[in-house]
């Protein structure tokens, strides 16, 4: 259910900026999570820098933290967690992708990202799931014990895209599955420092990855 659930609301992002007010879901999944899911959400910044290069993080959660309404749970649920690549920018402004990822929190995820628009080797997505599983063991934190830290996905566009591939290719620990949306050229690559060894591939051991790409897209 969660790939299908990545599937319809991947669909939504690859449509959304340019067709949003017209576009009509297709199939019975792909309508159930267009719409709203069950969880009314909330939007926070860090405090501070959550990344080695001083960026602030976004973070969209279910308000209701604990709370399961699929399953009739009213606490102690922990949540599964995005973190999310973004693709090359010299800013990110607040409400970048903002739409989306409001939408995957509105069905159950905390969904992080810092504002790095130079993800490249993946240091800084690193360090936002790390920023966000410090908050999980932080009393004082409203995420305290509330994320499922064994269930960590990473999904990114263009240059995040490639970034998620990359340390998918390493069989990085930290993330279970990876979701990369419209990986750019390798000759991209390149210049942002984010070239996927094609040869590390096959010897990957751990998570799964789900490639999505659209084929008008040139770059």
């Amino acid at each position: 259910m969660r790939w299908a659930l990545w599937c319809a609301l991947s669909a939504m992002l690859l449509t959304q900026s340019a067709t949003a007010a017209t576009y009509q879901a297709k199939g019975p999944i792909e309508r159930r999570y267009a719409v709203e899911g069950p969880w009314a959400t909330t939007t926070s910044v860090s405090g501070g820098p959550c990344d080695r290069e001083g960026h602030v993080c976004d973070i969209w959660y279910p308000s209701d933290l604990g709370s399961n309404p699929l399953k009739g749970q009213a606490d102690g649920f922990r949540h599964p967690v995005i973190v999310f690549a973004n693709g090359t920018a010299d800013s990110v402004a607040a409400d970048k992708n903002a739409y989306f990822l409001r939408h995957l929190a509105s069905w159950g995820f905390i969904v992080i990202r810092s504002r790095d628009g130079g993800t490249g080797q993946g240091d800084t997505v690193r360090d936002t799931a790390h920023y966000l599983l410090g908050l999980s063991r932080d009393p004082q934190s409203v995420f305290f014990d509330k994320v499922d830290a064994a269930k960590i996905g990473l999904a990114g566009h263009s240059q995040g895209a490639a970034t998620a591939t990359l340390l998918f290719s390493r069989n990085d620990p930290l993330f279970k599955t990876y979701v990369p949306i419209e990986t750019p050229l390798r000759a991209v690559c390149v210049v942002a420092n984010c070239t996927i060894d094609l040869g590390a591939l096959p010897q990957v051991t751990r998570g799964s990855i789900f490639y999505i790409g659209g084929d008008l897209d040139v770059v």
